[in-house]
């Protein structure tokens, strides 16, 4: 009888023991399966006016291709570059769920080297950091805030 007592408190303890691993795993998976809020990508402030700062294919430094240039980036996703008392229009926008930055301006050289879909390496209020992805022809553009 005594050792059916021992045996039956053994059980009782390793019942116990399932129900807490079972209590625990239950839980666990009611956690895991709650969704996290989404909650939408702050607003992508750019606006004002910048410079180009640094400006480079490959290798090849062509920052000085645009010596003497602002650009001014509008809030209503314009994008004017000025020369000389001479302002070209174009576009801007940005897609926060692949960090891709188009530019799109100008019908000249140098305008046109800069027209085109970026990857966003660096936002901040004072700069911002793009890149072109590519292999056969690696670009990196900088801008300034003035």
């Amino acid at each position: 009888m005594l050792f059916l007592n021992l045996g039956m408190i053994a059980l009782v303890k390793n019942k116990n023991s399932f129900l807490i691993v079972l209590t625990i795993f239950f839980a666990t998976l009611f956690f895991m399966s709650c969704k996290k809020k989404d909650t939408p990508a702050p607003p992508f402030i750019i606006s004002g006016s910048w410079q180009l700062s640094h400006y480079a294919v490959g290798t090849v430094d062509k920052t000085s291709d645009f010596t003497g240039y602002s650009f001014v980036f509008n809030d209503d996703s314009s994008f004017v570059a000025e020369h000389n008392g001479i302002s070209e229009v174009g576009t801007w926008s940005y897609n926060s769920g692949a960090l891709l930055f188009e530019i799109t301006i100008g019908a000249t050289i140098p305008l046109t080297q800069i027209s085109k879909t970026w990857l966003l390496i660096l936002k901040s209020d004072s700069e911002l950091i793009l890149d072109e992805d590519n292999i056969v022809n690696d670009e990196e553009l900088h801008f300034l805030k003035n």
